[in-house]
């Protein structure tokens, strides 16, 4: 039962409350960035993780 509740608190609120915080800092990175980059950057990005998914068969 402990687990659980640890287990909860830790994805609801402190994955939650890292993702509040770091989605400003985040975007004050990328929009330094020209837009040519910033394309490439996300393309980058979701090709990585689907890549990683099908290798793990998380899709």
């Amino acid at each position: 039962m402990l687990r659980t509740a640890v287990f909860i608190f830790v994805d609801a609120f402190g994955f939650g409350f890292l993702i509040v915080s770091a989605a400003p800092w985040l975007s004050r990175q990328l929009s330094h960035l020209p837009n040519a980059w910033l394309v490439g950057i996300v393309v980058t990005t979701f090709v990585f993780i689907g890549t990683w998914a099908q290798r793990h068969r998380q899709v």
